[in-house]
């Protein structure tokens, strides 16, 4: 009886650690580490960017709460990527509406501060965001639209198509922008027009990442980001602090490390067991890469400044466990696919 009992314990151990070692054997490693960089470099960032602010309080409160979510974030990554993606198709549906009921309650109950059947459901969000007023991360649903459509074999044609239809539709869409998103769009076109208004942040911040030059000022030494002349250094403007502290070679390799991650992302989509899993892996990817290109292009002024985050390295709660969480949905279906390709 006691033979019994230890076979059948000692076969579910070994059951268990086989499970555990194809996890870990399937587990997208260059993505961990990817991930783990952006965000010790985005901790650096932000202790350098709020350092001035540290001097007066006495505290490095920034720092202590960003490092205090990154810690609940992983554990609720580890806990995704525990969980099988697939349970993520039954509740999408009821998902999208709770979504949608808290985005009606943003319009209601929130303030301000600073072709196919699918693209109904990008557009209710779409819009709804788009009201709060939040255009930046409004398109960011244009964008994981479009990477889901372009994996699914969306026609070339179709985006000349819709891109034909937003060009004519431009004139009555500026109507519907309010002053300040409007004065974004000139101030992109010509930042002098209102160099201590709209025009300021990037201003400043193309005279950061200037400053910066080959090999930077050296941490904590950035004239513009510690003498405050730099907005929101922290936050939209974080890559800017990268770029003086830390010149061109800096900023050239975190953007290698996006650039691996969008790489990873891509390859997780393409070797989805299903298409769900494809879908899925393709819009996270998407959004990564839309959020790197607004945010980095508006730091040096060939985009408009939008409130659009830098994922990993810009201060912010909801923007990091966003980011954390979909990374552990990515590496969730990357442990159950049945190819595993590098």
């Amino acid at each position: 009886m006691y033979a019994l009992v230890f076979y059948v314990f000692f076969k579910q151990q070994v059951e268990r650690n086989r499970t555990l070692h194809r996890y870990l054997r399937n587990l997208d490693w260059i993505l961990i580490w990817t991930v783990l960089l952006l965000t010790g470099i985005g901790m650096v960032l932000i202790a350098s960017a709020t350092h001035g602010d540290e001097l007066v309080s006495g505290s490095n409160r920034f720092v202590q709460r960003q490092g205090l979510f990154l810690l609940v974030d992983v554990l609720l990554a580890v806990g995704i990527i525990s969980l099988d993606y697939h349970s993520l198709k039954r509740i999408a549906l009821p998902l999208y509406g709770f979504t949608v009921l808290l985005l009606l309650g943003v319009m209601f109950f929130g303030h301000a501060s600073l072709g196919i059947p699918a693209c109904l459901f990008m557009v209710i969000p779409f819009v709804l965001v788009l009201r709060q007023p939040d255009l930046g991360t409004a398109l960011v649903f244009v964008a994981i639209a479009f990477s889901m459509f372009w994996v699914c074999g969306f026609k070339l044609k179709w985006i000349g198509v819709l891109a034909g239809v937003f060009a004519c539709a431009a004139p009555v869409l500026w109507r519907f922008l309010h002053e300040y998103q409007r004065n974004r769009i000139r101030v992109f076109l010509d930042p002098e027009l209102d160099p201590f208004g709209a025009g300021y942040h990037v201003i400043q911040s193309k005279i950061a990442i200037g400053s910066g030059m080959l090999w930077g000022k050296g941490f904590m030494q950035g004239t513009q980001s510690q003498l405050d002349f730099l907005p929101e250094n922290h936050t939209d403007f974080i890559f800017a602090v990268a770029g003086e502290e830390f010149g061109f070679v800096g900023a050239v390799l975190i953007l290698l490390l996006y650039l691996v991650l969008i790489w990873r992302g891509l390859t997780i989509a393409l070797n989805a067991e299903d298409r769900f899993g494809m879908l899925l892996a393709s819009g996270i990817t998407g959004m990564y890469l839309f959020h790197v290109l607004v945010n980095v292009g508006m730091t040096i002024g060939i985009m408009p400044v939008t409130g659009v985050p830098l994922p990993f390295l810009s201060y912010g709660v909801s923007s990091l466990t966003t980011n954390m969480l979909v990374a552990g949905v990515l590496l969730n279906i990357n442990v159950r696919h049945t190819r595993l390709q590098f």
